[in-house]
């Protein structure tokens, strides 16, 4: 009998050891998962400071597009100019020669507002783009943020469970 009991104390202390194995292992897995999330909270705050950066630019955008339609409503006057040049072009021969040269000019004005308009609305598109690739990303990374929560309670669990 006292050898059987001895052998029953070894299996339990070699059931022991391998217990306290796997809780190492479990351990240093959820500590490896720790360090993972906080890298991925980090990697998230950068990803969330460039999206501020990215609004702080749409916003000034927004708001070069708010000149851009006062520099519009310019071009639109200076459209209502350029037809009134042209009734009084006909009206008298005296003044073609002024009024050919201040068509010009509202036309070299328009062309140049014109241009401006478009380049703002390419920049705000592509600043809308980035915008939404960002959030994209931060969603992503949250995801990620609660996949390792997840795990590093799991295995908290299974280590808890163990001992």
């Amino acid at each position: 009998r006292v050898e059987g009991e001895e052998e029953e104390e070894k299996l339990t202390h070699s059931e022991k050891n391998a217990l306290l194995k796997k809780i190492q292992v479990l351990r240093g897995e959820k500590d490896a998962l720790s360090t993972s999330l906080a890298g991925m909270r980090t990697e998230c705050a950068s990803v969330s400071a460039m999206l501020s950066e990215v609004r702080d630019e749409r916003d000034a955008l927004v708001k070069a597009q708010g000149e851009a339609s006062e520099e519009q409503n310019a071009l639109i006057t200076l459209r209502m100019e350029r037809n009134k040049l042209k009734k009084d072009l006909q009206e008298t021969t005296e003044d073609r020669d002024t009024a050919k040269r201040s068509l010009e000019q509202i036309k070299s004005e328009r062309d140049a507002l014109e241009g401006k308009c478009e380049s703002q609305q390419g920049l705000i598109d592509g600043y809308r783009s980035r915008e939404s690739m960002y959030v994209m990303e931060e969603e992503r990374m949250r995801g990620a943020i609660v996949v390792a929560e997840l795990q590093r309670d799991s295995a908290l669990t299974r280590a808890q469970e163990m001992q």
